[in-house]
């Protein structure tokens, strides 16, 4: 599976314009990142309720760029069930997967508005 689907940011693309893309996926940044914070403490608390509804949040917002990769990964740790806690290397790699995501995001709509 490709790690985003381009058909979904020219879609966006050609409904906001690439300098409003660009100021959205500067908010999903900051916005899964707090949304990354709310899901390792939710997992420190053992709080799945809590770890479950944060990375619905986040996978949604993944969902709507397009980025698969990542929405994936948020998707797993949204989807474990009651009492399976996501061991801290996978939080570490869906950090990374986020990170990925904005980067090649911000490279795609370069990209395609240039």
């Amino acid at each position: 599976m490709p790690d985003f689907d381009d058909d979904s940011i020219l879609a966006l693309i050609a409904v906001v314009g690439a300098p409003r893309l660009t100021e959205l996926v500067d908010k999903l940044e900051v916005d899964a990142g707090g949304l990354l914070a709310e899901i390792a403490a939710a997992v420190s608390a053992g709080n799945d309720d809590q770890r479950r509804a944060a990375a619905h949040r986040l996978t949604g917002m993944l969902a709507l760029f397009g980025a698969r990769a990542a929405e994936a990964g948020a998707r797993r740790i949204e989807t474990m069930g009651k009492g399976l806690s996501p061991a801290a290397g996978e939080i570490d790699a869906l950090c990374g997967l986020v990170d990925a995501a904005v980067r090649g995001l911000k490279a795609r709509i370069a990209k395609h508005s240039g």
